[in-house]
């Protein structure tokens, strides 16, 4: 390489398009009439992308930053919290809600297995949480979970927590209709934008266990945020600039369903390369965020890794934790688009023939081109 920067094929952070990097604009007075037109239209455009008539809450913060809100909102100490463990992300949830006091119990899922919602249904009979907290999209496995499922056998039992980080505008999501009560996402994933950005949705039914939580808390209290977004604002100093980039992300992102009909695209052609290239699929239910396959015992995941990035300028992502070593991941989320998938899988064949994996070489490309060249249907919505 020639010092060029990588193209990022990572599950996150995503590459930012020029144009939302111009939206980003001028430096406003977060308290002036500008801004709080700016905020009144985020406002409306996230309820739309949430899929809920209640307020979503702006924190400049990671997606963490944004679990932990979510946690700091709901529990208090001495409460039963039951957290599926589907991978990385999964298990943040436990950290959190044992950090605020909870007792946890959990349903652990085996790495790139979906969670049965009938098991979270029994156990929420069974233990009486007054809380459960899932990922949709787990980007440590690339599996996903079946959120609506979860939450109807809940049925009320129990308020629904998820992490949509990474699903948020890429799967179909309906806060409101499914019953969730809380869910979290970050800038850096399907809207396209630099980290920085934490969002927390919280359903017509959250403000009553928001007030009830007996956790401190003082910059994460969310009733705070929506009390301010009553008058278009953030109870403390917003990034303005990354505010503005928002607002134009969620232009761009409408028409929602043509959005998750893309992602579904490039992830059934990404898988459909894979397989072409003799690379197994890791999860049994994979998302439309990030494709992960399995390591050929023939092949060095690090060191592929590392080719890409120095000899075909081209980033993707190691497995987590004990994954290290065993799966790859490669992203697909946010404005990625098809000569990108394309130029991805060029890089990829390239990589692998230096690292002296045999594969039938165009076999991957050919493999993307054909599924992009096919018309987008009803099965483009994904899973």
């Amino acid at each position: 390489m020639d010092g060029r920067r990588s193209k990022l094929f990572t599950p996150g952070p995503v590459e930012v398009p020029r144009e939302l990097v111009e939206a980003a604009g001028e430096v406003v007075h977060h308290r002036s009439a500008e801004f709080r037109a700016l905020f009144g239209e985020v406002r409306l455009g996230l309820r739309r992308l949430f899929r809920t008539g209640g307020e979503v809450a702006v924190l400049a913060a990671s997606g963490s930053g944004a679990m932990e809100a979510a946690a700091a909102n709901v529990i208090s100490p001495g409460d039963r919290a039951l957290v599926v463990r589907s991978g990385k992300y999964g298990g943040r949830w436990e950290e959190l809600c044992l950090a605020y006091g909870a007792k946890v119990d959990r349903i652990d899922v085996e790495a790139g297995d979906a969670v049965d919602p009938s098991e979270v249904g029994r156990r929420v009979r069974e233990d009486r949480p007054e809380a459960v907290f899932l990922v949709h999209s787990e980007t440590s496995t690339g599996a996903l979970n079946d959120v609506e499922a979860v939450a109807r056998a809940v049925a009320g039992r129990a308020a629904v927590i998820v992490d949509v980080v990474s699903s948020l505008g890429v799967h179909a999501f309906e806060m409101d209709g499914w019953g969730v009560g809380l869910a979290v996402a970050a800038s850096q994933k399907g809207l396209g934008l630099p980290p920085g950005l934490a969002l927390v949705a919280l359903g017509p039914e959250a403000r009553p266990w928001v007030e009830r939580a007996r956790s401190p808390r003082y910059y994460f209290d969310l009733r705070k945020y929506v009390t301010a977004a009553q008058e278009d604002q953030t109870p403390f100093t917003a990034p303005v600039t990354q505010v503005a980039a928002l607002a134009a992300a969620l232009r761009k992102i409408e028409p929602l369903e043509e959005n998750l009909i893309r992602h579904a695209r490039l992830a059934q052609a990404t898988r459909a390369g894979c397989r072409a290239l003799g690379l197994e699929i890791f999860p049994t239910v994979p998302s439309n965020a990030v494709t992960v396959f399995r390591v050929p015992a023939s092949l060095d995941a690090g060191a592929l890794v590392r080719v890409l990035d120095e000899e075909f300028g081209v980033r993707i992502a190691e497995g987590q934790g004990g994954l290290k070593g065993k799966i790859l991941r490669l992203g697909h989320l946010g404005w990625v688009g098809e000569q990108d998938l394309v130029r991805l899988f060029e890089a990829l064949e390239g990589g692998l023939r230096r690292c002296r994996h045999p594969f039938e070489p165009g076999r991957g490309v050919d493999a993307v081109r054909g599924a992009l060249a096919r018309p987008a249907g009803d099965g483009d919505r994904g899973p």
